[in-house]
């Protein structure tokens, strides 16, 4: 998402750890009331630029990340689903550190100044959010060393381990939820700028449950130690979390080209009306788009997801392919993309009036003949379906944070991890409900499906049942990249493949530090710009070191391997 509300101490920030240079349309603002300037603004007048930098500079910059590694989407490119990650510029860190996390960091002081300790929750909520998702993609971050409203600027800020950055995050969340019980002089919404919950507390207090049951349940590989995981302690977070759709963790755009209306996976994202293939999101992935018509694990495709045609469009040229049925939706499998389908040979493509152009998504008006390189005209994605326009990715699509079907997929798994298939069951089923009744899908459908939800039975219940659903359910969530490696990847996800023509050197076929098995990418690498400016306290960033290594939440305690997807 462009044109977001600029921070103050904007300009202080660039220099932090080599966050300096970036691209053109970094400096695009919107001229709006709530664009902070400095910290002499009441609270009320930046709350929107917060949340707006949290869900824009914010979850969309890292998301653009997660759901190619999530198995989500695949991008304009094969460099990015095949693992390659170039850093030199990693604007998903920069933008947090210099947009989303000190605008939190001046909304709790300005709750703190003007008698308004609710903006300050607000402010630690986000924070605590904003945290848990570049930590979960870097493992340790900067975080004790970061902007914060009160102390001078660290220019060389050290690193804080992921354990005690989660340490800090249940911190701030349990402070949130105090300073939402104290007396506050300064209403929410007092001027419309809680564009999440207008002003609702009891749903920001859910939502600060909600991301604590998140975080706990991060822990499923620690068997001992403060972080040791608790499945009582999760489910009962759930418990006082999100309890209908009505509570969801939304930021709802309009569809319209101003003040960032436009939602950030559309193919008019940022507010440029773009070409129909130019989105963020190219394809929709083979392994999704599978699990789509077999979402309940039965191997066969007898019983569809009516999520389906919500989530995935047709082949643009189905009846060119002879495509039918559900054989009309198909995704990319990853690694593949540029290199499969007519292996860049040069061919005349005839096209009547009425066929879609494959370059722009619209109709022929004519009869026309084209010479064309076959792999540009599959790569523009003729074989698979347009991945904008629908329930996720048109401009007035909601951007969801947590919603009330992840908190009751997270109790499903904690319960299956408790020994107790019947409340899993009890709670997978709410889960896939509620995230049917979210998106819309006609009630007879849901009543449909669930009867055959119901003919599996909780003793027949898995955690690769639980996460197929929740997988299904997070779309274009950084999250859903948590819950692969929490899972073990193709340890509980059965369909799942690592991407074809992987770097060997840095993914081997054996050798996982854990295990032993196929090497997995488990981190992202730092901004390089942060280890040219700041290399004292930051790790090698190269590669080998960064991908295959595992960040701490899913790393078993030393003197105790044990096996992660039980």
């Amino acid at each position: 998402m462009k044109n977001l509300n600029i921070i103050s101490g904007f300009l202080v920030l660039l220099l932090l750890g080599g966050l300096f240079s970036c691209s053109d349309d970094f400096f695009d603002v919107n001229e709006s009331e709530t664009k902070p300037s400095n910290m002499s603004l009441p609270p009320q007048q930046r709350l929107m630029a917060t949340i707006d930098n949290t869900t824009g500079f914010g979850q969309s910059r890292l998301s653009r990340e997660g759901t190619v590694l999530s198995y989500h989407i695949t991008e304009r490119t094969t460099y990015y689903s095949r693992w390659r990650w170039g850093t030199v510029s990693y604007a998903a860190e920069q933008y947090l550190y210099t947009n989303a996390l000190p605008n939190t960091a001046d909304l709790i002081v300005l709750g703190e100044k003007y008698n308004s300790p609710h903006y300050s929750a607000v402010g630690k909520i986000l924070r605590a959010y904003l945290f848990s998702m570049v930590s979960d993609q870097l493992g340790d971050i900067i975080m004790e060393d970061s902007y914060n409203a009160k102390d001078q600027l660290i220019l060389t800020p050290k690193l804080t381990s992921q354990k005690d950055a989660y340490a800090g995050m249940h911190k701030l969340i349990d402070e949130a939820l105090l300073d939402f019980d104290k007396p506050n002089e300064i209403d929410l919404n007092v001027i419309g700028t809680d564009v999440m919950f207008q002003g609702d507390i009891t749903k920001w207090k859910k939502f600060a449950w909600a991301l604590k049951a998140r975080l706990l349940n991060h822990m499923t590989a620690k068997t001992s130690g403060d972080f040791k995981y608790d499945p009582a302690a999760v489910i009962a977070a759930c418990g006082k979390a999100m309890s209908s759709n009505a509570d969801n963790a939304k930021r709802e755009f309009t569809g319209e080209e101003t003040q960032n209306n436009i939602y950030p996976w559309s193919d008019t994202e940022g507010g440029e009306v773009e070409g129909a293939f130019d989105s963020r999101a190219d394809n929709w992935s083979k392994f999704f788009v599978d699990n789509l018509k077999d979402p309940l694990l039965l191997n066969n495709e007898s019983v569809p997801d009516p999520r389906l045609p919500l989530i995935v469009q047709p082949a643009l040229d189905a009846e060119l392919y002879g495509l039918t049925g559900l054989d009309m939706y198909q995704g990319v499998p990853m690694g593949t993309y540029r290199e499969n389908g007519f292996n860049g040979v040069k061919e005349t493509v005839n096209f009547v009036a009425g066929d879609i152009n494959p370059f722009t998504g619209e109709p022929f008006e004519e009869d026309i003949t084209i010479v064309m390189d076959s792999t540009e005209y599959f790569s523009r994605g003729h074989q698979y379906g347009k991945p904008n326009g629908l329930f996720y990715t048109s401009p007035n699509s909601d951007w969801y944070l947590i919603t009330y079907a992840e908190c009751k997929f997270i109790e499903a798994e904690a319960n299956f991890r408790n020994g107790d298939k019947a409340a899993a069951f009890a709670a997978y089923k709410e889960g896939i409900n509620a995230d049917m009744t979210n998106m819309g899908v006609d009630a007879a459908e849901i009543a449909n499906y669930m009867t055959q939800v119901d003919n599996i039975g909780s003793a027949n219940i898995t955690l690769e049942r639980i996460m197929t659903q929740k997988h299904i359910a997070t779309v274009m969530n950084p999250e859903t990249w948590v819950d692969l490696r929490r899972v073990e990847y193709d340890n509980t996800f059965t369909r799942l493949k690592r991407p074809q023509n992987l770097n060997a050197s840095i993914f081997p076929t054996s050798g996982d530090e854990v295990d032993g098995k196929e090497v997995w990418i488990r981190a992202l690498k730092y901004d390089n710009r942060n280890i040219e400016r700041n290399s004292a306290n930051l790790p090698d960033n190269d590669d080998a070191s960064r991908f295959p290594t595992r960040v701490w939440w899913n790393t078993p305690d030393a003197d105790d391997v044990v096996d992660l997807t039980k």
